[in-house]
């Protein structure tokens, strides 16, 4: 594993490009930004997974809503020049780390702490 005090440019591309695909593959969720003529949440199916349209459950979106705000978060850090340091001990994280998880906020020292 390498652990570098800076990302490479061409390892910064690719976690913005695997950021920027993550956050459009949500993006593309069934039900996931839907609402109805109000501006009010869909109504939601009993299905815990899916409903017969394919639209997933208020559990599977709460957290699909938290994995895009993860990946939009990283991007912003990744555009503000903070991105690869942990967010509790200010370390950085490895860039093998950040390349696997590249919405990550910790190092492999602070993750339990998350």
């Amino acid at each position: 594993m390498r652990v570098t005090d800076k990302l490479t440019r061409d390892e910064r591309r690719e976690i913005e490009a695997l950021l920027v695909s993550e956050i459009e593959r949500l993006e593309r969720t069934p039900g996931l930004f839907d609402s109805d003529e109000n501006g009010d949440s869909p109504e939601w199916s009993d299905n815990p997974v899916n409903d017969s349209a394919g639209t997933p459950s208020p559990s599977a979106i709460m957290q699909k809503i938290g994995q895009y705000q993860a990946l939009t978060d990283a991007l912003q850090r990744l555009h503000t020049g903070t991105y690869g340091r942990c967010l509790y001990c200010g370390e950085l994280i490895t860039a093998s780390r950040l390349l696997v998880i590249p919405e990550t906020e910790h190092c492999r020292k602070c993750r339990s702490f998350s």
